[in-house]
Parts: structure tokens; C-alpha cells; sequence
């Protein structure tokens, strides 16, 4: 096909630059397709796809050209210069430029400066357990005021997680793993007493029944389902000897049974601001979905010396405590008794503390001890010496004692 005027000055044009090739076939077409528009009466816009092959180096790269114009301004524009080298290259540099700032740095900028802020005080709480902004409300909530806590070496320390830090002021000297879910073994038990204190009267008398944690390693008073006791006794024995049969005696005995009592546990938790805490158990002796953190353990312990009645149990070394267990009937006799008349033989036992530390002379006035074979050894210890308070919580410990006592001893020596 023959080439027109315009067609012929075009090419001459483009091949004054050997750096760009464009067949007439493709600058035919093109033009095709415009005249067909403006016979319409619309404007066209053109998409011209061209080669650009770099000398001597066979490299080549393809660039897309946008034009909006109608056929008598294009003409114009053609006639007149806009395909001069200098006019052409300096306008469309700065067309590129333009649209570079509109499609990449403006949507990007807008992202950076309100995407990322949004994302960050919208968290997602039903992702509880890993929101540590969800932690960070509820320290403000609880008047904690959470400070670098990277003050003391805890070279030597054994335990996988390790926190120390003052009761009062909350200033952090010491940190391993503060945020991670740990088992927590028997300090379950804290959390146990705080949701009995709620349940029950002091004085109230509960009965043994259900799962009363027996096997190897169990530490139990020896109850048996039928066996009756008072909550008073029952939560001395839990705190100060750390016997599961008491703590699942405590759970069982709710009107709305075991299950609702767990339920309030955790309700409890989440009161308290421990969102990476879930508990199973009262006894803590069933590790599978029973864990917290120390960073948790610290609201809990804080909840729990709030409450005087339960904070001076676990000051005592030792005490006394009393259970009754029916009498089985004589063979001879009726056994169908009401429960009421039923006799009973009742048991003293003394109990020790499980805290070895345990000694108001050198300053430990609590708190709570644990173990199970996935735990390892766990222990929070209480330090009140004049004005100087610390607590130190240790878990999965291989010298849960020797921890703690470096811990605190060393975050006395920071001024």
C-alpha cells in the first residue's frame, strides 16, 4: 500500500532517530483506526506499542505512548514540532514524571502515613491471646507503668522464663521471655482462691466429689468422694501445701459444677487484663490448655495480695487443717441413711508450705510454688524488706529457688 504525505513525513521523522523503528504497517493502522473515530465525532486514543533497541547491544525495551488529542490538533501538533527531538523528549519526561508522582508515590505516601497508623489502634481482639496491644491497654488500665526491663544480668539463671520487677512501682530489672505462654503448673491456684473467695463463705462446708487429681505425682490430701471439709481449710491446704484434691474439691462443689467454675476463672482473667492466659484446671496439675505468661502472672499476683485474707495464708509455714469422711454402715444396719444423719470420722493433718524460701526474717513472704513434668519447676517469690519490694516469677526451671534468689539479689544492687 502506498504511503500517504503524512505517513511519509512521519516516517522520515522517526528515522532521524536510529534508536527507534517502527513499521508502516503499525503507523497505517493506527491511522486507520483514528480516521474511524473521528468520522464518529469522538476523540481516539491511540496506543502505540514501540521497540526501542539500544545500539550494538541487541537489548531491547518496549515503552507504551498515551495521546489524547483529535485529528485536527494531532495534525497540528505534528506539523508543528511536537516530534522535534529536544521538544518531544523534554515533554515526555515530564508527562512520565507526573504520572510516576500520581500512580506510585502519592498512594504510597497516603499508606504509609494514615495505612499503617490505622492498622495500628484498630488491633483485632479476637486474636487475644497474641495482641500485645491489648496488654498494653490494660496495663494503663491497671495504673502499670512497664519500663525497659533489661537492667540485670540473668547470666546463669536456669529458668526459660524469667521476670523480676518491683510490686509497687512496677519498674522492671530483669526479662526472659516475659510475653510467652508457659505452663504455670500449680501458681493456677492463685487464680483458684481469688474465684473461691467469690463463690464461697469461709466457712461453708464443700464436698469431695469427681476427679480429684490422683496419679504418680499427684500431692493430695488423701480425700475421697463423700469426704466433706470447709472452704477455709480447703483453701489452706491448696496455698500453703499445695494439694490438688483440694483445689479440684473447690471446683466440683459450685452449684453450676466444674465447668462453671473454670468459666469464671478465665471471665476472672480477663478482668484482670490476661489476654495471653487461658486456664483448664483449678489445680494446674493438668497442663494440656493451662497457661499463662509472666508478664500475665504479674496482674495476677498484683489482684491476689489485694485480697488480705488470701495473701496472709500463704505467709505461714505450716498450720493445721481438718477434713470428715463418712463411716461406712454396718452390714446389719439400714444403709439407706439420709446424708444428713450420716456419721462421720474426722481427720487432722498437718501441712508445710511448699516454699522453701519462706521466711519473713530475710524478707520472702510468699508466693506460690509448681510442678508437672511438661512445666518444669515454677516459683513466684514475694520480697518485702523495709521499703524495698520485688517479685520474681520463674518458670520451666531447672533451680526454681537459686533463680529467684539471684534475681532478686540482684535487682537490690541496682541504685
Amino acid at each position: 500500500m502506498p504511503e500517504s504525505d503524512m505517513q511519509h513525513k512521519m516516517r522520515a521523522k522517526l528515522n532521524t532517530d536510529s534508536d527507534l523503528e517502527i513499521s508502516p504497517e503499525e503507523l497505517s493502522e493506527d491511522n486507520s483506526k483514528q480516521g474511524a473515530k473521528e468520522e464518529s465525532g469522538k476523540l481516539f486514543t491511540p496506543k502505540v506499542f514501540r521497540s526501542f533497541i539500544k545500539k550494538g547491544s541487541g537489548q531491547v525495551k518496549s515503552r507504551k505512548i498515551f495521546a489524547s488529542e483529535s485529528s485536527e490538533k494531532q495534525n497540528g501538533l505534528l506539523s508543528g514540532g511536537l516530534f522535534r527531538k529536544n521538544g518531544f523528549g523534554k515533554k515526555l519526561k515530564v508527562h512520565y514524571l507526573i504520572i510516576l508522582v500520581l500512580i506510585v508515590v502519592v498512594p504510597a505516601s497516603i499508606y504509609l502515613f494514615y495505612g499503617s497508623s490505622y492498622d495500628y489502634i484498630q488491633p483485632d481482639q479476637s486474636q487475644a491471646f497474641d495482641s500485645t496491644l491489648a496488654v498494653e491497654w490494660s496495663e494503663v488500665e491497671l495504673g502499670i507503668t512497664p519500663t525497659k526491663p533489661e537492667r540485670i544480668d540473668l547470666a546463669g539463671i536456669t529458668a526459660q522464663s524469667a521476670y523480676v520487677y518491683d510490686p509497687d512501682s512496677y519498674e522492671v530489672y530483669g526479662q526472659r521471655e516475659y510475653h510467652e505462654q508457659y505452663h504455670i503448673a500449680s501458681i493456677t491456684k492463685l487464680m483458684t482462691a481469688l474465684v473461691a473467695d467469690d463463690y464461697y463463705e469461709w466457712d461453708e462446708e464443700i464436698e469431695a466429689k469427681g476427679d480429684l487429681m490422683r496419679n504418680d505425682y499427684s500431692k493430695i490430701l488423701g480425700l475421697k468422694p463423700g469426704d466433706k471439709m470447709e472452704v477455709d481449710d480447703a483453701l489452706r491446704a491448696m496455698l500453703i501445701g499445695s494439694y490438688n484434691d483440694a483445689a479440684e474439691a473447690l471446683g466440683n462443689s459450685v452449684e453450676g459444677g466444674y465447668s462453671e467454675f473454670i468459666e469464671a476463672m478465665n471471665q476472672k482473667a480477663g478482668e484482670f487484663g490476661m489476654h495471653n492466659t487461658v486456664f483448664s484446671n483449678t489445680s494446674g496439675l493438668v497442663d494440656e490448655g493451662n497457661y499463662s505468661t509472666p508478664r500475665d502472672l504479674q496482674k495476677l499476683i498484683a489482684q491476689f495480695m489485694k485480697n488480705e485474707d488470701l495473701a496472709e495464708l500463704v505467709r505461714r509455714p505450716a498450720d493445721k487443717i481438718k477434713f470428715k469422711r463418712p463411716v461406712e454402715p454396718e452390714a446389719e444396719e439400714d444403709s439407706g441413711q439420709a446424708a444428713d444423719e450420716l456419721e462421720y470420722e474426722e481427720f487432722e493433718q498437718v501441712i508445710y508450705t511448699t516454699n522453701r524460701l519462706l521466711d519473713e526474717k530475710y524478707g520472702i513472704v510468699g508466693l506460690k510454688t509448681g510442678y508437672t513434668n511438661w512445666a518444669g519447676q515454677c516459683y513466684v517469690a514475694y520480697y518485702i524488706n523495709g521499703e524495698q519490694e520485688r517479685v520474681a516469677i520463674v518458670l520451666d526451671s531447672e533451680r526454681r529457688f537459686e533463680d529467684a534468689e539471684a534475681m532478686i539479689d540482684r535487682s537490690l544492687s541496682v541504685q
